[in-house]
């Protein structure tokens, strides 16, 4: 059965200017992966030497927007709209939190 995932990665090719390495959430479904950008950005002290979020607030932020996704792709029927591609999945997903919010 078709998974939609989330994570939130940082590539360290895109740093900024400034020294700010952005951090994208990365969604995968059906095999194929898009980068979505957000607001959140890590400097280099904020990285492990393997280029991983450390320990601390900036992290917890990343792992609560990658749950706040998830719970809200359980709503997601993939038999549904098998022919979906990422985007429309993200859009969908995107779409529910923004309803959840309404609440």
């Amino acid at each position: 059965m078709k998974r939609v995932t989330f994570a939130c990665v940082v590539y360290e090719k895109m740093r900024l200017n400034d020294g700010r390495y952005p951090i994208k959430l990365r969604v995968t479904y059906n095999a194929k992966s898009t980068l979505i950008g957000t607001s959140l950005y890590a400097r280099k002290e904020d990285l492990t030497y393997k280029g991983k979020l450390k320990d601390g607030s900036l992290k917890r932020q990343t792992e609560d927007l990658v749950r706040q996704f998830q719970d809200a792709a359980q709503k997601f029927n993939p038999t549904l709209f098998p022919d979906w591609t990422v985007t429309e999945v993200y859009d969908y997903v995107k779409k529910v939190i923004q309803m959840d919010n309404l609440v």
